[in-house]
């Protein structure tokens, strides 16, 4: 993903741009300065202010059936502490981009230095967008690690997105439904598995018993990826 800057944002400070773009936090602080000359006051820029920016931008031009959509809306969280980073979000675009080309698809993870650089990996990923709803997000980080960490899982998500994407299918279809539901149940069950098991949570998701406190770890994580 590449950000065009014109100018009215510095490196650590959000100087301007469109209102109804700015990360929530950023927006409130801008509406209290706006007739103030103190640049002290403005809301620091970041990677997560500007995936809140990019998510915005993602939901006007993505068309309605897209399952990308359920990434731009993450993109778009109120906590910022759950946006996700760009270095992954950028895996998910190029994988919708390079779509049935998976050489092109390794060549350009490679190049843009992407969070993984496994596109069967990334396949998964874009299989819990698929089966994510408006009131059921599965493209969480605890998600994102369960899918890292067991093997089977990701196969069985990987062959349910080439389903769904398969020539001549129609994702809309009965079938269709049908797919996204049983990936919603799938995750459902492997989150309760682990629910159950404290220790094997706390072993698969890389954190002890604070959910928040993983968010921000592997968060992190993410965005230690080369840039």
């Amino acid at each position: 993903m590449s950000l065009i800057d014109f100018g009215m944002a510095s490196r650590f400070k959000v100087l301007g741009g469109t209102p109804d773009y700015f990360a929530p936090e950023a927006r409130k602080v801008f509406l209290e300065v706006t007739n103030s000359d103190d640049e002290s006051l403005l809301y620091p820029a970041s990677e997560k202010t500007e995936s809140y920016s990019a998510g915005e931008t993602l939901l006007k031009i993505l068309p309605s059936h897209s399952a990308l959509r359920r990434v731009a809306e993450q993109m778009k969280a109120i906590n910022p502490a759950e946006r996700l980073p760009l270095s992954f979000i950028s895996a998910l675009l190029l994988a919708e981009l390079h779509k049935g080309f998976d050489d092109a698809l390794s060549r350009e993870l490679r190049a843009y230095n992407c969070f993984t650089q496994d596109r069967a990996e990334v396949k998964a990923f874009l299989a819990l967008c698929e089966g994510s709803t408006a009131k059921n997000n599965l493209l969480t980080f605890e998600n994102i690690h369960r899918i890292q960490l067991n093997s089977d899982l990701k196969a069985v998500l990987i062959s349910n997105y080439d389903y769904l994407n398969s020539s001549g299918f129609d994702p809309s279809s009965t079938n269709g439904v049908k797919v996204r539901e049983f990936i919603q149940d799938l995750m459902q069950r492997e989150s309760q598995r682990l629910d159950d098991t404290p220790a094997q949570a706390s072993s698969a998701l890389f954190f002890g018993q604070q959910r928040d406190a993983s968010n921000q770890m592997v968060y992190q994580k993410m965005d230690a990826s080369p840039k």
